[in-house]
C-alpha cells in the first residue's frame, strides 16, 4: 500500500515532519492527494462569492506538465511543497479577481494549519459565473 504517487506527506505522532523517516514507534500517517484536494475544496466554497468548484479537465494541464484536474482541482507535490490549479464558478455580482485572490489566501492558510506542508503555488482559474 506503499504508492508514492498516491502518499505525500508522512507524519508522526508528534506532527508533520518532513524528514520523519516512518521508523516511529507509533508508526506512521500518510495523507493522499484525495485529502488534499478536500481541504482545497472546503477552503475554497467556503469563501464569499465562490459557488462551486468548476467539474473541468483542462489541455493547459498535460501541456505544462501539471496533473490532470479531477473535481477542478490538480495538484502536484514536488519536495514537500504543494502546487494546484483551482478551477472556481464564481457567483454574479463579484469581482473576480479579489474572490481569486481570497479563494488562494484561504486554501494557503487550510493546507498550512491542517498539514503544514509548504506552498509553492495556488493558481485560480474562473471558469464561469453563475
Amino acid at each position: 500500500m506503499k504508492n508514492n504517487a498516491d502518499f505525500l506527506q508522512q507524519v508522526s505522532h508528534h506532527g508533520v515532519s518532513s524528514s520523519n523517516t516512518g521508523k516511529d514507534a507509533a508508526g506512521s500517517v500518510r495523507i493522499t492527494k484525495h485529502v488534499i484536494g478536500s481541504i482545497i475544496e472546503l477552503a475554497a466554497i467556503q469563501v464569499e462569492g465562490v459557488a462551486r468548484i468548476a467539474p473541468i479537465t483542462s489541455p493547459w494541464a498535460k501541456i505544462l506538465w501539471r496533473s490532470q484536474p479531477q473535481r477542478g482541482i490538480a495538484i502536484d507535490i514536488r519536495d514537500n511543497t504543494i502546487y494546484t490549479d483551482v478551477y472556481l464558478v464564481v457567483k454574479h455580482g463579484f469581482q473576480m479577481t479579489e474572490v481569486g485572490l481570497c479563494a488562494q489566501e484561504a486554501i494557503a492558510k487550510a493546507l498550512r494549519d491542517m498539514i503544514g506542508m509548504q506552498i509553492g503555488e495556488i493558481n485560480i482559474f474562473i471558469q464561469d459565473i453563475s
